[in-house]
């Protein structure tokens, strides 16, 4: 038996491997034992068929093809371990040559782990921390910090009252409205009992300006030039005629902060507590959001000296998990990434396309932190691996979710691979 190895652009390689008859034929063997204890042969009993019967049977082409994926299914896998080859995606798989009872040659062609190239990077990472261990230092939470705070807690709580008066900035209009343009309405251009906060910016520009001074029961008609990028194509940059009658307005009521207030939001027994409260709050989001920051400069400054040639699999990867996220932050507000491509007059690929540089980089950051935790010697043991796995089997209500939904050998080698590159970040801050 006898492997030859070729690198290829892009770190990929391709392994030649020749095997002699003596050494493939026990995957004849092995299929040929499978099939007699599988297949029924007229005037013969279940694994009592004869091997040159059974080969007529079925085929000597299936017996030597399934001989073949066996074989190369086995030795592939026991080079790259032997070898200490991590091949990334599923490989590309050729056979040059077979014959019964002659020799096997194939060829493999898989993607590996690019190794990276780092210059200096220890180096950097001390002068980032410098640089931002100073800026913890001075972090703090000033009274004006706590009062805006205070003031949209006090905001989210206003209470909304009807008013006989003409409406302000700042006050809900409940409005219906119909949208014309010569004099035939427009598709999706009626709306009833739609609510509109005055300064919100929400609707179409210059549109709640109208509004302003208008009471309940008014009727207004006046037109309105929408914006040239306009998300609905058929109006942008079209002139349309607006009928708006106002059925209500409302003034929005914001609580006075006081003890009242703060003993109503919880177990706060006056003001002080409360502003305390806000005030510890406020230093750790300030804390997160520094030491998200001081993460992103040590990744960024890494970067900036690391190289490797990435394999376009583990970008494609990077990429399909990056719409995937996209796709949930659309979600949340109702939206599906069909929607924005639509509005946003985009096709998928071309959000991919724009996507394609900040993916290479989120591959060689992850990478980085790995070549990091190796030359470091930073370890996540298997216990503190079960723990984290533990937490995300939780969110499945049963066992029978769990056994469809996922495969733990695959859970637990990325559970691994996050939480040891989130242990080399801690250890690059603290350089």
């Amino acid at each position: 038996m006898s492997f030859s190895v070729s690198q290829l652009p892009k770190s990929e390689i391709e392994i030649e491997a020749r095997l002699s008859w003596d050494e493939w034929k026990k995957y004849v063997e092995q299929v040929l034992v499978q099939l007699t204890s599988e297949t029924t042969v007229p005037g013969f009993r279940k694994g009592k068929v004869p091997v040159d019967v059974l080969e007529k049977h079925v085929g000597s082409e299936r017996v030597v093809s399934d001989a073949v994926s066996r074989a190369i299914d086995d030795i592939y896998r026991a080079y790259v371990l032997e070898q200490k080859i991590v091949p990334v995606g599923e490989p590309s798989i050729s056979v040059d040559s077979v014959t019964r009872d002659g020799e096997l040659v194939y060829r493999v062609k898989t993607a590996v782990v690019p190794s990276v190239v780092m210059t200096d990077w220890s180096q950097k990472a001390k002068e980032v921390n410098k640089k931002f261990l100073a800026e913890a230092d001075a972090l703090v939470v000033s009274d004006k910090d706590i009062d805006d705070a205070l003031g949209k807690i006090a905001e989210s709580r206003a209470a909304l009252v009807t008013v006989a008066r003409p409406a302000k900035t700042g006050d809900i209009t409940v409005i219906d409205f119909s949208l014309t343009k010569d004099g035939v309405i427009v598709e999706n251009g009626t709306g009833k009992n739609h609510p509109l906060v005055l300064g919100s910016n929400a609707f179409i520009p210059g549109f709640e300006d109208e509004m302003i001074g208008l009471s309940a029961n008014d009727v207004k008609e006046f037109d309105i030039t929408f914006p040239k990028e306009y998300h609905a194509k058929h109006l942008a940059d079209q002139t349309g005629h607006f009928s708006v009658t106002v059925s209500l307005v409302q003034e929005r009521q914001i609580p006075e902060i006081n003890d009242e207030f703060a003993k109503s939001l919880g177990k706060f027994s006056d003001v002080s507590a409360l502003r305390k409260q806000v005030s510890e709050s406020l230093l750790l989001e300030k804390k997160n959001g520094h030491t998200e920051k001081h993460r992103t400069a040590l990744i960024d400054s890494l970067v900036s000296l690391s190289s490797a040639e990435l394999p376009e699999i583990m970008v494609e990867n990077e990429l399909h998990k990056m719409e995937h996220e996209f796709s949930e932050q659309l979600s949340g507000s109702g939206a599906t990434l069909d929607d924005y491509l639509a509005q946003s007059n985009k096709k998928r690929e071309d959000l991919l396309k724009e996507w394609r540089s900040h993916a290479e980089r989120r591959v060689l950051a992850g990478l980085i932190l790995e070549k990091v935790a190796d030359d470091r010697g930073v370890n996540v043991s298997a216990d503190e691996v079960e723990a984290r796995m533990n937490q995300t089997l939780a969110q499945y209500k049963n066992v029978k979710d769990v056994e469809k939904q996922i495969d733990l050998q695959s859970l637990y080698a990325y559970t691994k691979m996050m939480m040891t590159r989130e242990a080399a970040l801690e250890h690059l801050q603290k350089i």
